[in-house]
């Protein structure tokens, strides 16, 4: 069996910690947040819209907006992607 350190879960919290931004309510405040500053908001950012489920950034994206599943930021580049 493979036993993991301290060392290791503290390397795989951080790794998670930087990936999650604050919860929304909504998809209209999803829309809201503002993605321009990739410090904030890297690719793959993951957020949790509370009526909805968890979205991830695609900084690249283009996508048009599709119901739920394809949110497009009012200011700021990318696409929020609804995880399935």
């Amino acid at each position: 069996m493979l036993k993991l350190g301290p060392q290791f879960m503290d390397q795989v919290v951080k790794s998670f910690a930087g990936c999650f931004v604050f919860p929304v309510q909504d998809i209209p405040e999803l829309r809201l947040v503002d993605t321009t500053d990739i410090e904030y908001f890297p690719d793959k950012t993951l957020i949790l819209c509370e009526s909805e489920g968890i979205y991830r950034f695609d900084r690249e994206s283009n996508k048009k907006e599709k119901g739920n599943s394809v949110i497009a930021p009012t200011t700021g580049p990318g696409r929020w992607i609804k995880i399935k």
